[in-house]
C-alpha cells in the first residue's frame, strides 16, 4: 500500500484535493480519472488536470478535465483490451456465417 497525493491545476492556479493510500498506482489513477469526471460536470477546472504523485513525489498520472479530455495510456490501453475482447467475441459468429449462394 502506498500514499499518493492529489492535485487539481489549469496552469494559473492549483489546489490540493487531498491524499489516499491504494493498493498500486492504477487504482490511484482510477480515483483521478473518477474526480475528473465529476469536475467535467462543473466547468471551473475545464481545460485544467489532476496531477497524481506518489509518495516520492513523482507525478505518474495526469488526467484532463472537462468534455474532451484525452484518456490516460492506462485508460487508453482499457479500452484496447476491452476493444479486442469484444472483436473476439463477435469472431465465431463470423465464422459460422456462409457467403450467399453456398448451399452445404
Amino acid at each position: 500500500m502506498e500514499r499518493y497525493r492529489f492535485t487539481i491545476a489549469d496552469g494559473d492556479s492549483f489546489e490540493h484535493v487531498g491524499e489516499a493510500v491504494y493498493a498500486n498506482s492504477l487504482a490511484a489513477e482510477a480515483h483521478a480519472i473518477q474526480i475528473a469526471e465529476e469536475l467535467s460536470e462543473d466547468h471551473t477546472w475545464h481545460s485544467g488536470w489532476i496531477s497524481v504523485h506518489d509518495s516520492r513525489g513523482n507525478e505518474f498520472a495526469r488526467v484532463s478535465i472537462g468534455i474532451e479530455r484525452t484518456l490516460t495510456k492506462s485508460e487508453a490501453a482499457r479500452r484496447n483490451s476491452q476493444q479486442a475482447i469484444e472483436n473476439l467475441a463477435e469472431a465465431p459468429a463470423h465464422r459460422t456465417r456462409r457467403p450467399p449462394g453456398c448451399d452445404d
